[in-house]
Parts: C-alpha cells; structure tokens; sequence
C-alpha cells in the first residue's frame, strides 16, 4: 500500500483525487512507451542526481 499512498499523496484521498492520478500515472506510462518506441531513454534522472553527476565530473 505504500506505493499507492506514494502516487496519491495521502492516506485516505477522496475519489477524484483517485481518478486524477490513476490518469496521470496512466499518460506517463504511455509517455514511456512512446519513448521506448521511438529509441530515447525511458529513465528518467533526478534533478539531485544530476546535480551529484555534474559534481563528480
């Protein structure tokens, strides 16, 4: 159940908050998909990854 408190944000959300993120999470997995199709990376980087990157080098 932690995911799904992870991709909502709270605990008890109402219905709608629901819908809104299943649909959110919906377009960005076939946002994925599309990236995937067309040969770009799919993983996504942190900006605090990044930044940690850009300090290494």
């Amino acid at each position: 159940m932690c995911g799904f408190r992870q991709l909502v944000g709270h605990t008890h959300p109402s219905l709608w908050k629901v819908l809104e993120c299943v649909q959110k999470d919906n377009a960005m997995a076939q946002a994925d998909v599309h990236r995937h199709r067309s040969g770009q990376p799919v993983t996504r980087k942190r900006k605090t990854s990044i930044a940690h990157q850009c300090r290494l080098n």
